[in-house]
């Protein structure tokens, strides 16, 4: 007798989606494997619309097939600043409302059973120091924080899965506000003086050749703390009808060049230097010569120009 046998092999096979999520426009991410880049935008006119605070122009959305529901949780400091940016303070945007870092884990996005798609509505911030008049420096492509969250999924009333990922944010564009309150020497004027001068030796070629140089430092500070940042220093004043590259005196034959490591810096023209940790220095040299061929007249003489600090 010969008997029949028979296999049958049942597979169940068990397809798991992955948890994914786009932010600012980025493509979809498996956040289960890799965390989040976004490009922002960042309005820097909002400082003062929104009280001192950097919003960035940052939307998330995630996704899983097959579930019921997504809902993105904040952690509990869900902003993560790079470090450069480390000692600004941070929170999370959630309508009209502010709430500073740290904060309790926040829902900032669900979805109703039946939809595998969920936007956040929470938007992280950066406070400016003193606002509204704060200072801060964002280069274009630097990173700027990590937006930690908590991704979770549910079918049913089951919770599935959660998932933790950030949002590496990084700037599209360069923002730099001008530390208004900075200043040069402390706002104090500056006094130049070259003391008796023979008009006989006084030199008549270039501004380096002359004899008659006066050294100055001028010190840069801040009052806000830990300001970072290439800083322009401007000459703004008349310049002489015999050399454009130098300031005019009220000797039509006398004219006061300022330098720079040895570089002539022309009325209107300027140098670039630094700021760091809210102060700095420069030691510059003003120098006198006299109009070629020109024997100038004795008396007093006087000149007057203004320096400009700017961020550039």
């Amino acid at each position: 007798m010969r008997y029949l046998i028979g296999m049958m092999l049942l597979m169940l096979v068990n397809v798991a989606s992955a948890v994914e999520c786009q932010a600012g426009g980025s493509a979809w991410t498996n956040v289960e494997v890799d965390d989040l880049r976004a490009d922002a935008l960042f309005l820097s006119g909002l400082v003062a619309a929104e009280g001192g605070r950097l919003v960035p122009n940052l939307g998330v959305a995630c996704r899983q097939l097959g579930s019921d529901r997504v809902e993105i949780w904040t952690t509990y400091d869900p902003v993560l600043l790079a470090p450069r940016f480390a000692h600004y303070k941070t929170g999370l945007k959630l309508g009209g409302s502010y709430h500073s870092s740290p904060v309790s884990s926040i829902l900032i996005g669900d979805q109703p059973l039946g939809n595998t798609l969920v936007l956040s509505r929470g938007s992280p911030f950066i406070v400016v120091n003193s606002p509204p008049n704060g200072y801060i420096e964002i280069p274009a492509g630097a990173k700027v924080f990590a937006f930690r969250m908590w991704i979770k999924v549910f079918r049913g009333s089951v919770k599935i899965k959660e998932v933790f990922t950030q949002v590496h944010v990084y700037s599209i564009y360069a923002i730099n506000l001008n530390p208004s309150t900075c200043a040069i020497n402390n706002n104090n004027p500056i006094n130049v003086d070259f003391g008796s001068v023979d008009p006989a030796v006084i030199g008549g070629d270039i501004p380096a050749g002359t004899p008659y140089r006066q050294s100055v430092t001028l010190n840069y500070s801040c009052p806000d703390r830990a300001i970072d940042s290439p800083i322009d220093i401007k000459l703004v004043g008349a310049a002489s009808s015999f050399n454009s590259s130098s300031l005019a005196t009220s000797n039509p034959n006398l004219a006061a060049g300022m330098h720079r490591l040895s570089a002539l810096v022309p009325p209107g023209g300027s140098f670039r230097t630094r700021i760091t940790n809210s102060s700095g220095s420069d030691a510059v040299l003003f120098t006198l010569f006299r109009k070629p061929g020109s024997f100038p007249a004795a008396g007093p003489f006087t000149g007057s120009a203004t320096l400009v600090m700017s961020v550039p």
